[in-house]
């Protein structure tokens, strides 16, 4: 009894610290999962308003300017809701492309339900990686309860479908319908993931659509200066 209550005594300080640093780890993980879910929740709900008001916000903005500013603001307003469109539109062909893709790849490696599943896990494609890790994880804890040796293709079939879709089906269908190289599409992606996380991985392509347009109008705009002034 002595020597156990001893080993305790000495120990006791690493087992708080290790709780601690287990409380402090699941506290740190509860609130990114809260800032996911609120981020989830607010980016349909923002866009819905967007899409909704955009044409009255702008003309609220155009009354409150200069004519000469006015029509340059509407003539850019048109451009950012026609990329904005075809951006959307693009979204809804890499979510049909993905969820056939997925479905009949889990279908034919034998997974219960794999039909399904896919098709889920395609659709969720417009939550970037986070959809498709939901249906990933879905498909694995079927094959585990299944059959254990559908492991390895169910995991071949989401290893395929993530290339596909981010090499391949992305920057063709969304990329060349807002005028982004794919090249562009990959990049945009990944700077910024690395710069805003998860929310950048979202907004990546349609903000870099829209500063294409910008870009675009503020050259325009200093190349007349430039003729004028010459």
């Amino acid at each position: 009894m002595s020597t156990w209550r001893e080993l305790l005594q000495q120990h006791l300080g690493s087992i708080s610290d290790a709780l601690q640093n287990l409380l402090l780890s699941a506290r740190h993980g509860g609130s990114v999962l809260i800032h996911l879910f609120l981020t989830l929740l607010l980016i349909p709900v923002v866009t819905f308003y967007l899409l909704k008001d955009w044409d009255r916000l702008i003309q609220a903005l155009a009354q409150k300017l200069p004519p000469r500013s006015a029509d340059p603001l509407r003539q850019l307003a048109h451009e950012i809701d026609v990329v904005l469109g075809q951006f959307l539109r693009g979204q809804v062909l890499v979510m049909t492309c993905m969820a056939t893709f997925y479905g009949l790849g889990l279908h034919f490696t034998g997974l219960s339900s794999g039909l399904a599943l896919g098709i889920t896990a395609g659709l969720l494609v417009f939550i970037s990686y986070v959809g498709v890790f939901i249906g990933f994880v879905l498909a694995i804890l079927t094959a585990l309860i299944q059959d254990p040796s559908l492991l390895l293709p169910v995991c071949g079939v989401f290893a395929a479908g993530h290339v596909l879709e981010g090499s391949f089906i992305t920057p063709r269908l969304v990329g060349e319908r807002i005028g982004l190289h794919p090249v562009m599409v990959i990049l945009a992606l990944l700077s910024f993931g690395q710069l805003l996380g998860f929310f950048g991985i979202v907004i990546a392509l349609p903000a870099s659509a829209v500063a294409r347009i910008l870009l675009g109008h503020l050259h325009l705009t200093w190349w007349s200066k430039e003729e004028t002034d010459a």
